[in-house]
């Protein structure tokens, strides 16, 4: 399980086994969204998470990393042959950094 907080936004992302969550704060209420968009293929287990400005990027069980356009699924891509187990971003929010379970470190433009 990992808790994220979009910076440029009031977002705060809760990712679990099979679930991504946006959690928000409006008029003193918290709301919540499921991510969508797993379309026919099951939702997995969600092991980290990095935000890049607005993107959301997840890391999974099954070594994709996917990138959500808001609270639904953008692109799927497999990054690893091992689980996906640490993401970072840099401070420009230009580069993404996955660390896999395969030993690999990948550096991707974002």
């Amino acid at each position: 399980m990992s808790l994220g907080w979009n910076a440029t936004s009031d977002v705060v992302i809760a990712t679990a086994v099979k679930q991504v969550v946006f959690f928000t704060f409006a008029d003193g209420k918290l709301r919540n969204q499921k991510g969508t968009g797993w379309g026919t293929t099951p939702a997995d287990t969600v092991l980290c998470q990095a935000t890049c400005g607005n993107n959301l990027f997840t890391g999974h069980h099954t070594g994709e990393i996917i990138s959500w356009n808001g609270s639904s699924i953008a692109k799927r891509q497999k990054s690893h042959t091992a689980k996906v187990a640490s993401l970072f971003t840099n401070d420009a929010g230009t580069v993404l950094i996955s660390g896999g379970g395969d030993g690999i470190v990948s550096t991707w433009s974002v």
